[in-house]
């Protein structure tokens, strides 16, 4: 009997050692037989240059030594992105076929999950190669608290606050302010007012993103905005906490020591209508390396770059942000090698 286990059990490790000759660790890649994986994106600009960039460097090394070509279009926004796999998705009249990456925040990939057309990022990773990313960034593109990942970490961006620092240092050396007085919200008011009499009348602070001031705002004072309990979201606002954060924001706002002229806060610096504003890290090559003023007179601009103020004696919160890469369920070739796309691009 031992001998006819053993021979059974020879049998099935020579069988899997032939299947594995045959089929290897490519999944079905090809140098001589290459694919191409069609890729949506959101970048412009500078940002879309520097992806172009490295995509067609992939292409040309690594890509080609698998025989995996990548077709990065440029979708324009997340909005464009997602309702174009919506269309692809309910098969609509001159849809276009799923894309194999696609740029994702939550809510785009729930839908590709809900169609069952979403991959599990660790199908094609190791525990070891999942360990080398920020575990935080990977439990980010776990819906729902799953086991696994669905959306890939790509770029993540936090908030800053930016100051110009060639009117900073003219205005703190007169009115004897402090960096360290822009810690919190309610030290950033007071310079704020300041400012406000010390210009005759100008705004000192903008911001982007209200939403997450509200967000992060009212995690601080202790009252979150939301309380998630599996797919089920409810607003758990409080009256209290909602004034403090109008106090803080709103009423500096009306009374002009705040501002918001430009779409984005950078603007306002470009234009000198505010001395600092609260922006996304990955806004930083949006700011002026020159500020021209109305008269054409200019100056060289140099930045002071903090963390965002928080509430006087809470405990600091910040807001990460950035959308990550999901990859479409099509064939075990075409998963894998976009896999072998993200791996590398990050």
């Amino acid at each position: 009997m031992k001998k006819i286990r053993l021979a059974a059990a020879c049998i099935l490790l020579l069988s899997a050692m032939v299947l594995q000759g045959c089929s290897g660790n490519d999944h079905g890649l090809d140098p001589d037989k290459p694919i191409t994986l069609t890729l949506w994106h959101y970048y412009s600009g500078s940002q879309k240059q520097a992806f172009d960039e490295l995509v067609d460097e992939f292409n040309e090394t690594q890509g080609k030594k698998q025989g995996i070509s990548v077709d990065a279009v440029a979708k324009g926004s997340i909005s464009n992105i997602s309702a174009d796999l919506k269309s692809s998705l309910e098969k609509k009249v001159n849809a276009p076929e799923l894309p194999n990456i696609f740029a994702a925040y939550g809510d785009t990939a729930e839908d590709m999950e809900k169609a069952e057309k979403l991959v599990s990022i660790n199908d094609y990773m190791s525990d070891e190669e999942m360990a080398e990313y920020v575990d935080d960034y990977m439990k980010d593109g776990s819906l729902h608290d799953h086991a696994y990942v669905n959306i890939f970490p790509i770029a993540k961006a936090t908030e800053v606050m930016v100051i110009n620092k060639n009117i900073w240092d003219e205005f703190a050396k007169k009115e004897n302010v402090k960096l360290s007085d822009l810690d919190t919200w309610e030290g950033l008011a007071r310079v704020s007012e300041k400012y406000y009499t010390y210009s005759g009348g100008k705004a000192f602070f903008a911001r982007d993103a209200l939403m997450n001031y509200l967000n992060a705002g009212s995690e601080q004072l202790g009252t979150p905005l939301f309380s998630i309990t599996g797919h089920t979201g409810s607003f758990t606002v409080s009256r209290e906490t909602m004034r403090k954060l109008w106090d803080q924001y709103y009423v500096p706002f009306v009374k002009g020591y705040y501002a918001k002229n430009g779409r984005f806060a950078s603007d306002d610096m470009k234009t000198e209508d505010v001395v600092a504003c609260v922006s996304s890290s990955a806004g930083a090559t949006f700011f002026p390396k020159e500020i021209v003023r109305d008269d054409g007179t200019g100056y060289a601009v140099e930045y002071i770059v903090r963390g965002v103020p928080n509430f006087e004696g809470k405990k600091s919160y910040a807001i990460t942000q950035g959308a990550g890469m999901a990859v479409s369920k099509s064939d075990e070739a075409h998963e894998y090698a976009s896999i072998q796309f993200l791996k590398w691009f990050t």
